[in-house]
């Protein structure tokens, strides 16, 4: 599966269904540092009540 000269290459899920707004901005910015060191770009974020879903992807040098 691929968009636009990335291709998807996992899923990052956070459960917030008991957080509070605080721990959740907190763990969100902790998931985006962590993403970032892997060398992953976050391509899409769906959020539900209960969770929030980071689709990651990784720069793609031969897709058009």
């Amino acid at each position: 599966m691929e968009s636009n000269r990335q291709k998807i290459s996992g899923v990052k899920v956070l459960s917030i269904s008991e957080e509070n707004p605080k721990a959740i901005e907190k763990m969100v910015d902790a998931a985006i540092r962590e993403m970032e060191g892997k060398g992953k770009t976050i391509l899409d974020v769906k959020i539900t009540d209960d969770n929030i879903f980071f689709i990651l992807g990784e720069p793609q040098s031969n897709a058009v």
